[in-house]
């Protein structure tokens, strides 16, 4: 049972509501997840403020979505969402939490056990049944209000009888409910940010990779930092009537920023793709783009590589700015850096870009990746483009996705089970 403020002091009872607003702001910033921050807020009120808390939050459209309820016992908790979710709230009648939510002023309700009041609260036999049976005898509803936006109502189920809720208790309950909507609001901003943010990822990056006679291929990428975050890291891999174009690229920063000069590099190079065979000369445009936008302290490294299946045996245009090396596997087993350095891009005019040609025999494989992969172990243990090299040398010949898996398992125990960059890889096997 609640026992908060009861025949305490004055003093004992302001002494104990900073006790415990202190307390609950720690426990409200422990999530961002709203239904987690939810959960949080009710574990904390019960039973130490009362014997039931109940949150509602309003969906967009104004109705009540989301309910959390945390009670003692716990089997009122069941019914209640039972009952809910059979006979949804009636935000236009009278229930205590229809008031709060059109009034935003919180709403008491001294004796539950009142007929008229429990007709108005429980307008069902079996709602009534459950408040009669649950014995409760008083609440408080307040609404949850975070910058200026209403986002649903807190409510607190009392069972001891002849409880007083005077203005000290009052405010109390208030100050408690404002720091549970800012704490709401803030987890709701980050679930927001957050999916605002991974559908603009997924948009950087190709649904799917195209399926081609004579080409095995398999990528991965792999953000790192906060959800809300997007990373600078990109690959691509389209077609064109010139061939099979692999990129693989890496942009200065994170967040919107990036994002922006991510999505300006990507289709860039698909735009020149379509009209220029060299993938220096692509690199090239590209730059010219980047320096046209004036793009402060925003640079991008990038690898391209332009595959011709039509020539016997297959061969491959590369051309690097500023990115360290692919791997080339060779079907007899030897693996090599292909030297392909160049300056990286939005820096300065001009381009010292050059293309290597390379013959790609059936079983060869050509591996693109970010410097998220040789920084992994950072820093503690980085690796060199040669080390990678050699660390592949064992998986020439075998399956693109089996040596994508393999670097993915190098970057993360390398990391000791965390990245410290983002990771983007593409392999594409020539077969026979």
């Amino acid at each position: 049972m609640s026992v908060l403020w009861k025949g305490w002091s004055k003093r004992r009872r302001a002494d104990e509501a900073r006790e415990l607003l202190a307390a609950a702001g720690g426990v409200f910033d422990r999530s961002l997840d709203p239904r987690q921050t939810m959960r949080a807020i009710a574990d904390m009120a019960v039973p130490r403020l009362a014997e039931m808390c109940v949150i509602d939050l309003l969906r967009e459209d104004g109705t009540v979505g989301d309910t959390v309820a945390v009670a003692e016992p716990a089997g009122v908790v069941t019914q209640l969402e039972a009952l809910r979710a059979k006979h949804p709230l009636d935000l236009d009648g009278e229930h205590p939490v229809a008031r709060a939510i059109r009034s935003r002023e919180p709403v008491v309700v001294h004796d539950l056990t009142d007929a008229r009041t429990l007709k108005q609260i429980a307008p069902e036999p079996e709602s009534r049944e459950l408040v009669a049976s649950s014995g409760y005898h008083s609440a408080i509803v307040m609404p949850l209000v975070a910058r200026g936006r209403l986002l649903g109502t807190l409510s607190f189920f009392y069972a001891h009888d002849g409880r007083r809720h005077d203005s000290e208790h009052l405010a109390f309950i208030r100050d408690l409910a404002d720091r549970a909507a800012t704490a709401l609001d803030n987890a709701n901003m980050y679930a927001a940010r957050t999916h605002l943010a991974r559908t603009l990822q997924r948009s950087l990056l190709p649904e799917t990779l195209p399926v081609l006679d004579k080409l095995a291929l398999s990528s991965a990428y792999h953000p790192v930092g906060e959800g809300n975050e997007v990373g600078g890291d990109f690959y691509d891999v389209f077609t064109t009537p010139l061939g099979c174009w692999l990129v693989v690229g890496d942009v200065c920063g994170k967040g919107p920023e990036a994002a922006a000069v991510t999505a300006l590099v990507r289709h860039s190079i698909r735009a020149f793709a379509f009209v220029r065979s060299s993938p220096a000369q692509v690199l090239g445009a590209v730059n010219e783009v980047m320096l046209g936008h004036a793009l402060t302290q925003r640079f991008a490294t990038v690898v391209v590589a332009r595959l011709d299946l039509t020539s016997e045996p297959a061969r491959a245009v590369i051309a690097g700015a500023g990115h360290p090396p692919p791997v080339l596997l060779e079907a007899n087993g030897s693996a090599h850096c292909p030297s392909v350095q160049g300056m990286m891009l939005g820096v300065r005019p001009g381009s010292n870009v050059r293309d290597l040609e390379l013959e790609l025999e059936p079983g060869s494989t050509l591996v693109l990746y970010t410097d998220g992969l040789l920084d992994a172990g950072a820093p503690r243990r980085g690796l060199t483009p040669r080390e990678l090299c050699g660390l592949l040398a064992d998986h020439a010949g075998a399956a693109p996705q089996l040596i994508v898996q393999q670097l993915e398992r190098l970057a993360r125990s390398s990391g000791a089970g965390r990245l410290r960059d983002d990771v983007a890889i593409v392999a594409a096997r020539v077969d026979g």
